[in-house]
């Protein structure tokens, strides 16, 4: 088996971080959009150090009730077509909304949690909170709010968001620190302090976006916003995407949406640099259980349990060999398509070079899962220390809505959680990713 470079020499870890922001792997959607100026590889690490001229208008605040109304539009039209063995009736949010902030200090958004008929908190859902960084960001169903809630009050601090979905807590000593995945928290004040130029980058690319999208939800001003009922103009998903069907791993009565590293161990190196190994873990399982024997090889293990499923996950970890920076491209399509091709069971990765743009990156998501392959999506934007920097996740569905917002289904971390994919997009755009699906 072919190993991965790993990057031994300290000469070759520099070239490789340099590296990582400039590589263009080559994967995009099949039908371009026709007035694409340039036709680039799948992904660009722009950023030159420079922050964008000009101010960031963030708006007036908005009424807060009006945000929980819009949140709600959110929430139905999320359970309508993502959870529909939720009923929305059952569901409100809570009054008690957590403030985020951008890296000055500026508040930029809620994080509102979502409750049950019993009053007990069971997930949340990140929005704007001023006239240009309205709209959805997250939504996710586990207690992830109830710990950052409790880590900010013991620090008496502040919950800094960056877009899309990454939360860091600011103490009142001045240090910084990232909630991961599975309520374990680092700092990371040295690396922050370092990416804030960087970071305020993100804000900017943000808003300006939000500004210029369709906007049939109309902002007027801080006390008044036209709220429409959202509809769904687009969308797409695997023919096996709900909670029981995608890739569901078992651990007693608790049912994973997909696998997830933190099974490892918290001190693992698996644990670190495993995303891209769990990411082929999840697509190659979701081919072997499809109703063919084509694909039957691509899943050893005789059940879904937990153990079993760590199992799949460590033969995909040798086959994609992570370094010291995790999983690249060439690391994880090269890793599937040679542990596929052994199992005399091949995948094949689909690729093309048209432009990184919103349009033909939805559409190539939109081919891939129409096609009944899970698409594996890459975001190289730094958080912590390097080795968690990028991560890897694995799409089951997409759709447009009525205000021109788009959302993604991911598997992350062994759970369901549903994001914005135009803020993905912009922080992908500024800090490197991509994404590719297999046939």
């Amino acid at each position: 088996m072919k190993k991965g470079i790993k990057p031994i020499k300290i000469a070759i870890f520099v070239i490789t971080i340099c590296m990582i922001l400039n590589i263009s792997p080559s994967v995009l959607a099949s039908e371009p959009e026709t007035n694409a100026k340039n036709t680039v590889n799948f992904t660009i690490g722009t950023y030159d150090g420079t922050e964008s001229t000009g101010d960031i208008s963030y708006g007036q605040i908005l009424n807060i009730g009006k945000v929980k109304e819009e949140a709600k539009s959110y929430l139905d039209v999320y359970i309508t077509t993502s959870e529909p063995s939720l009923n929305k009736d059952q569901l409100k949010l809570d009054a008690d909304f957590v403030n985020l902030y951008d890296v000055q200090g500026n508040l930029f958004a809620y994080m509102i949690p979502i409750t049950d008929i019993t009053n007990k908190e069971i997930g949340y859902i990140t929005m704007g909170a001023l006239e240009n960084s309205y709209g959805m960001y997250e939504i996710a169903f586990n207690d992830d709010v109830k710990y950052i809630k409790e880590f900010t009050d013991r620090k008496n601090g502040k919950v800094i968001f960056i877009p899309p979905m990454n939360y860091v807590i600011e103490s009142n000593d001045g240090k910084y620190y990232e909630f991961k995945p599975g309520n374990d928290v680092i700092e990371i004040t040295k690396d922050f302090k370092k990416s804030r130029k960087k970071i305020k980058e993100i804000y900017y690319k943000t808003v300006e976006t939000r500004k210029e999208s369709k906007k049939s939800i109309g902002i007027t001003n801080s006390t008044n916003v036209q709220t429409t009922v959202l509809s769904v103009i687009d969308s797409a998903k695997l023919l096996h995407s709900s909670i029981s069907n995608f890739v569901p791993v078992y651990d007693g009565s608790t049912t994973f949406y997909g696998g997830d590293q933190a099974w490892w161990g918290k001190d693992s190196t698996k644990a670190g640099r495993g995303c891209g190994p769990v990411a082929a873990a999840n697509i190659t399982c979701y081919f072997a259980r499809k109703n063919s024997t084509t694909w039957r090889a691509l899943y050893a293990p005789s059940n879904m349990s937990k153990t079993s499923f760590l199992s799949h996950m460590n033969t995909l970890y040798s086959y994609l060999s992570p370094g010291v920076l995790g999983t690249w491209w060439e690391g994880f399509t090269k890793g599937v398509e040679k542990f596929s091709s052994d199992r005399k069971a091949p995948l094949v990765r689909v690729t093309n070079n048209w432009a990184f743009t919103l349009d033909n990156t939805s559409l190539y998501i939109k081919n891939g899962l129409k096609a009944d392959s899970p698409v594996a999506m890459l975001n190289m934007q730094p958080f912590g220390d390097y080795e968690y920097k990028a991560h890897w996740m694995t799409i089951t569905e997409y759709s447009k809505h009525s205000d021109g917002t788009r959302w993604v289904t991911v598997s992350t971390w062994g759970k369901k959680k549903v994001i914005s994919y135009d803020d993905w997009f912009n922080s992908t755009h500024l800090w490197g990713g991509g994404l590719i699906y297999f046939h």
